[in-house]
């Protein structure tokens, strides 16, 4: 039987190699994780219209596809309307009504924020995926009588909210605004 006889500062160097190659890894694929949260709706009640365009307005227009990365704070934003065609002044209350899943690979909820800043009037809202599928979650403000806000929606995600694969992407789901006077 053969004894290799190894310098221990050598066996040092190798096990430093190992730990600093597996940390490389581990970063480089956290880097390339990516989540689409995609084949949403947004929808409103009691009298809450919504627009893409601040022009044609319905009870509910197409999501909008947010391609977030782990740990990127500035996330991904995009622009709708919300118009309030009742009489009388309303506060606001925004829910996932089933809870959204993710194939490729598996997400914490907890971990995915949405965050909704209107302007004129200011309506604000921080939040997770998780918190808003439990039950509705209230908007900071109230929409005025027959006015409109133009909202801005941001996804974010923590950087270790994808928990399984790299590359996941969300089942269909709902953003639903409730109005109550």
């Amino acid at each position: 039987m053969l004894k290799v006889k190894v310098n221990p500062v050598a066996r040092g160097l190798i096990a430093i190699g190992a730990v600093a190659a597996l940390a490389t890894g581990i970063t480089f694929a956290a880097l390339n994780s990516q989540a689409t949260l995609s084949g949403n709706t947004i929808s409103a009640t009691q009298g809450l219209q919504l627009s893409t365009d601040g022009s044609t307005y319905a009870g509910s227009i197409p999501g909008f596809a947010f391609d977030v990365t782990p740990g990127d704070t500035t996330g991904v934003s995009q622009s709708f309307y919300l118009k309030n065609t009742t009489s009388s002044a309303i506060s606001l209350n925004l829910s996932v009504p089933a809870a959204v899943t993710f194939t490729g690979g598996t997400v914490n909820n907890s971990d995915v924020d949405l965050a909704l800043s209107c302007t004129t009037p200011t309506l604000t809202l921080n939040s997770d995926l998780g918190s808003l599928t439990s039950s509705p979650v209230s908007i900071a403000g109230t929409l005025s009588a027959g006015s409109t806000a133009n909202c801005n929606v941001t996804a974010t995600m923590t950087n270790d909210a994808i928990t399984t694969g790299t590359s996941v992407s969300s089942n269909s789901f709902d953003l639903q605004f409730d109005g109550t006077n």
